[in-house]
């Protein structure tokens, strides 16, 4: 079970492509922590679920670090052997938040988008200020204290030209495992973007060829180990609570109201439920004979297609188009490491 837990929605940057931007500025309340703990524990127990992973998403999360605390102690009270995982802006970390992350959490991930113009191009203060050499030296110091810290990159079209750059320059601070995500919800994506972007991500495989390295690059080895597609399980075994304790089935679809499938006082509407996983079973009629297409994400996640063309079961060309990038990156993959 995953549970992304929305302990505040406030940032103290301003990032020019950011998904929370336009949201109420609030957070979670001490009271609405001690509820969403009860629904936690009930929904595990009644759904007969063994592990238990929570997300402390944001906005920046770490603006209510007390929060953070506060729940943590209090859920493993309840539940032992729960996974925590969190994404940080870097930009708050000291030496007391430093310590408490390394020892309480499974997974941490910081958000730096590689080099130094790359990363200022979006990531910017509230003041409009470039934030990349505090999140530097802050990553720098949460990384000898966790060498599995994972490097996280919002790509767009504005700063994949320095995305061989950015993952070398990542690759040599320690980081061995990076995530390049290209924003679907950019769209300026155009075919000479998408160009930069593939050929970007061969400069890296070519590069870990040539040097023999032993990284994790998301865009490229995510698509080597990609499953087939299962329905999606949002409000089963996945969801996102929100500041307010409204249940979202997942990350993408918080705050849009059309999406809400119970909250933490009532628990989830089954019918609900229900119908988010019948979407699933419509095929994508434009998708049908793409070879993909047990892999896709618009194939599976019928929220993304919703929100990206305003159709459940119509696919955006943005989605399609990285799809298709991951595929041509992982056969240039295999064929320089065969």
């Amino acid at each position: 079970m995953n549970v992304s837990l929305f302990f505040t929605n406030k940032c103290n940057m301003k990032c020019r492509y950011c998904y929370e931007a336009n949201k109420m500025e609030r957070s979670i309340s001490y009271d609405l922590l001690d509820q969403t703990i009860e629904f936690i524990v009930n929904h595990k127990q009644k759904n007969g679920i063994d592990k238990l992973s929570v997300v402390t998403h944001g906005g920046e999360p770490l603006i209510e670090f007390d929060k953070i605390k506060y729940f943590i102690r209090n859920l493993n009270k309840r539940i032992n052997n729960v996974e925590y995982i969190m994404t940080t802006n870097a930009t708050l970390l000291n030496d007391e938040i430093i310590e408490y992350l390394s020892q309480h959490y499974s997974m941490l991930s910081v958000s730096i988008d590689g080099t130094k113009q790359a990363h200022n191009l979006n990531r910017i203060f509230q003041n409009g200020n470039g934030s990349y050499d505090h999140v530097i030296e802050n990553a720098k110091r949460l990384l000898k204290k966790r060498s599995d810290l994972k490097a996280r990159l919002t790509v767009n079209p504005q700063n994949a030209p320095f995305l061989f750059a950015g993952v070398k320059e990542l690759m040599d601070l320690g980081f061995m495992d990076i995530a390049p995500v290209p924003d679907e919800f950019d769209t300026t994506w155009d075919e000479d973007s998408l160009k930069i972007l593939f050929s970007q991500g061969k400069k890296i495989i070519d590069y870990i060829k040539q040097n023999e390295l032993l990284v994790n690059v998301g865009l490229i080895n995510d698509s080597l180990v990609k499953c087939k597609n299962s329905i999606c399980d949002g409000g089963i075994t996945t969801m996102s609570i929100e500041t307010n304790g409204d249940i979202y089935p997942c990350v993408t679809s918080v705050g849009h109201e059309e999406f809400v499938i119970g909250n933490v006082y009532k628990g989830i509407n089954k019918q609900r439920v229900d119908d988010i996983s019948a979407w699933g079973k419509i095929k994508n009629k434009e998708c049908v004979g793409c070879k993909r297409y047990d892999y896709c994400t618009s194939t599976r996640c019928k929220i993304i297609n919703k929100l990206l063309t305003n159709d459940l079961h119509t696919p955006s060309v943005v989605t399609c188009n990285f799809q298709n990038v991951r595929v041509n990156l992982s056969e240039h993959y295999k064929l320089k490491m065969s």
